[in-house]
């Protein structure tokens, strides 16, 4: 998350115009703090958090595909200020939910890897790797998960499938 001053400014303008047309609007609500969540600025962040709370507390004020993006980036704006329980339980109910899409999924298992609950990121990464097999990011999970579980030998393996797979870069392949 992070981007350009002036460009969010110039954003937060546009929605907060949309807002003042429509200030029951869910969609320009829900965009406000999208682009507030985009920002740096502590204030911002935290007033992205009370917008999408709000939003998906009431899971019947926002379109179906706009509440798993919405309590994704709440999940991560909980993440990115330590408070990992909250971030979890929205990382939970998404992936319930919406599981079969790899950047949620891949998140989570990151998230968990992060966190050290490496037994729990195993559970998940045979459904990542049905999802996006051919994503470098799913293997670099993979390796993760296999390296702080001391599966050292099915680490070896796992690193010779990314190497003689064709659809990984030379500059994948290098990080690995």
């Amino acid at each position: 998350l992070g981007a350009e001053p002036t460009a969010l400014k110039k954003s937060l303008a546009l929605v907060d115009e949309n807002l003042a047309i429509q200030p029951a609007s869910e969609n320009a609500r829900r965009a406000r703090a999208m682009v507030l969540a985009l920002s740096t600025d502590r204030k911002a962040r935290r007033e992205a958090v009370d917008i999408l709370e709000k939003l998906v507390g009431s899971q019947k004020s926002l379109t179906a595909e706009g509440m798993p993006e919405s309590r994704f980036v709440l999940a991560q704006l909980y993440a990115d200020a330590s408070d990992f329980s909250k971030a979890a339980g929205h990382l939970r109910r998404l992936i319930a939910s919406e599981g079969d899409n790899p950047r949620y999924l891949a998140y989570y298992v990151q998230f968990l890897v992060n966190r050290n609950e490496i037994d729990e990121a195993a559970l998940w990464v045979p459904n990542l790797l049905k999802l996006a097999p051919q994503d470098f990011s799913t293997w670099n999970l993979v390796t993760a998960v296999k390296f702080w579980q001391k599966h050292y030998d099915e680490l070896c393996t796992t690193i010779d499938q990314v190497i003689d797979n064709p659809t990984v870069s030379e500059g994948e392949r290098g990080r690995v």
